[in-house]
């Protein structure tokens, strides 16, 4: 080989050197595409579309308990209620405001050619501010819920504990997955990703006026991302008070007259109705969450927090049949397209009472009447006990031919 030969041959040598390294790179970066693509894309894909989009759920109605007659004795109206996001609750919302407010006092262009302890001791700067605009923001909440700092700093307490521990339950499970794939633990490579919980808001206060829903409306425009006044729902019972005229011209002759008594009955029929509790317990969450173990939603399950749930009596025996299911919105922020699914109502519930003649039994039974009361002929059977003392009392009237119960009522009552 001639001297002008051995440059030609080095050169050829390193062009298949460095094709054989461009080679290997394109080969690396095709793998780890097709792994991005193929192998993750599905889930790549469905974390960035989760990233894009917004969610709020949308309230269901409780079905309504009615008489025999389809009178409403049970049924739910419009309120509002109010949620912080959970952002607020963990701090977040706090320091990206205070790095937003860094950047802006400096410029970009300045803030730029900061070291890491300027920008670092800047934002902490700003932190002090946000701070204490996060509490003066909260401060208000307060007052226009009508509830002291100290309960919404409570409620806070109770759905960072509970949403931290899911995220942690979550974060195991991703990891052991993340290793599974692997085949050994991935270390600090491992980044958890937030859990739906950490990314919605959470109810704090629950039926706020119509004014104060206005006016955190208006809080929540100064201060996006923080307070939400969400559109919901409170149990009342129409029929809850009677006025009832009785003749007294059958009574006994000791209280027989010729007028009649005016008597004001509360709590008709709560004592079978039930009443409606506003926090989610344990054994709600065991028995029907709202985020399943496998992650999907169950629309009508129990969330942390505020929710109107039957407490006792027919609210709490009728729960599955009476509760509904949560509607969705999501708007996409990528083409602002916005997707509803409207919420499902609960089922009514029908009962054989007549809720006219379950007050009219009440108020035969209270004392006030006179028939439930110690009376100067009952001192042969009721001996000791001084006249005029309320006795306990209770009353059940069937319809013969069907079975069916038209009222059952007894005294003392529970109102």
């Amino acid at each position: 080989m001639s001297a002008t030969d051995r440059p030609t041959a080095r050169a050829r040598k390193r062009l298949i050197f460095l094709g054989a390294l461009a080679l290997l790179a394109i080969t690396g970066l095709s793998v780890r595409l097709w792994q991005l693509t193929v192998v993750d894309g599905a889930e790549f894909r469905e974390e960035a579309e989760q990233r894009l989009d917004q969610t709020s759920w949308l309230p269901s109605i409780r079905g309504k308990i009615v008489d025999r007659l389809g009178r409403v004795m049970a049924e739910d109206v419009a309120a509002y209620d109010v949620a912080i996001h959970y952002s607020v609750i963990d701090g977040s919302w706090v320091r990206a405001r205070a790095l937003r407010a860094a950047r802006k006092a400096y410029g970009r262009s300045l803030w730029g050619r900061l070291s890491r302890e300027a920008r670092d001791s800047t934002v902490e700067l700003c932190l002090v501010a946000e701070e204490q605009d996060k509490n003066d923001m909260l401060d208000k909440v307060a007052m226009l819920c009508d509830i002291s700092r100290a309960q919404i700093d409570e409620k806070i307490e109770i759905i960072r504990a509970h949403v931290q521990k899911r995220a942690e339950v979550t974060w195991a499970k991703q990891r052991e997955a993340l290793t599974a794939k692997l085949g050994h633990d991935p270390g600090d490579s491992f980044h958890p990703e937030p859990i739906r919980e950490q990314k919605t808001s959470h109810v704090i206060a629950r039926q706020v006026s119509e004014t104060a829903a206005f006016a955190l409306r208006k809080l929540s425009d100064k201060s996006p991302y923080s307070v939400e006044v969400i559109d919901a729902m409170r149990r009342v019972h129409p029929l809850d008070s009677w006025d009832v005229r009785l003749s007294r011209k059958t009574l006994p002759k000791p209280l027989r007259n010729a007028g009649d008594a005016n008597i004001h009955v509360v709590g008709v029929f709560d004592h079978v109705l039930g009443t409606i509790r506003e926090e989610t317990w344990a054994e709600d969450l065991a028995r029907r969450p709202f985020v399943k173990s496998d992650g999907t939603i169950d629309p009508g399950g129990y969330r942390p927090g505020p929710d109107l749930i039957g407490g006792r009596g027919l609210e709490a025996a009728y729960e599955n049949w009476l509760r509904g299911e949560r509607g969705q919105h999501q708007t996409h922020m990528d083409t602002q397209m916005e997707e509803r699914v409207e919420p499902k109502d609960g089922l009514d519930l029908m009962l054989t009472i007549d809720i006219e003649l379950q007050a009219r039994v009440q108020a035969i039974l209270n004392p006030e009447f006179g028939l439930t009361k110690v009376q100067e002929w009952h001192h042969g059977g009721a001996d000791g006990l001084p006249n005029g003392l309320p006795l306990a009392s209770a009353a059940v009237i069937v319809e013969v031919d069907s079975g069916e119960i038209l009222a059952m009522g007894s005294w003392p009552t529970l109102a």
